[in-house]
């Protein structure tokens, strides 16, 4: 790439990338998958991404089939750390304003260096309005089938077939498998 050009972009960076969403938010559901589809590492059949929604470095965000994103979440990467990003499997529902926080500081040291997670969906799960998922500086996993209470902030690995909630959050029961949503009724997802 031209410097001058690679510097233009560097240096305008979240002006391009609002005004991206903005465009995206325009955009009818068909031309949204298409994008999506072209631009994240990858994103599944039957996926969608709610209006609003903001995903940093949207090639470090792998999305399952019928997975969806309620409108105004936040995904928060960064293209500074290797490794980290955020991996969601088949089935998953994730309610409006949930946030995916994968970076941040090392606030123990002085010059409070880039440090980052990856944060994996399984199948299957439900992460509830509002709540935030953080994994700076390690991975979280959020096993097969979990459901994240509304509002919750979590911060460790969570088991598969339970639900969480709360902050921090924490184990409240567990799922039976007739807990698990029908999804081949009238009006659910194949």
């Amino acid at each position: 790439m031209n410097p001058a050009l690679e510097r233009f972009l560097f240096q305008n960076y979240k002006w391009a990338t609002h005004l991206g969403w903005l465009l995206a938010d325009l955009m009818p559901p068909i031309v949204r998958f298409a994008a999506f589809a072209i631009l994240m590492k990858r994103f599944g059949r039957g996926s969608a991404v709610g209006y609003g929604t903001r995903i940093n470095y949207l090639r470090k965000v792998s999305v399952g089939r019928f997975t969806g994103f309620g409108d105004q979440c936040l995904v928060l990467n960064s293209h500074y750390i290797e490794g980290i990003g955020l991996s969601i499997g088949d089935r998953c529902e994730i309610s409006p304003r949930v946030s995916f926080i994968m970076a941040g500081h090392d606030t123990s040291k002085p010059d409070l260096p880039h440090t980052g997670g990856r944060i994996v969906l399984e199948e299957e799960c439900w992460v509830g309005a509002g709540a935030t998922i953080v994994a700076e500086g390690r991975t979280v996993t959020i096993g097969r089938g979990a459901i994240v209470a509304a509002g919750s902030v979590v911060t460790k690995d969570v088991e598969p077939m339970v639900v969480v909630g709360g902050v921090p959050a924490r184990k409240i029961r567990d799922r039976t498998p007739g807990d698990s949503p029908n999804r081949s009724g009238p009006g659910q997802m194949p």
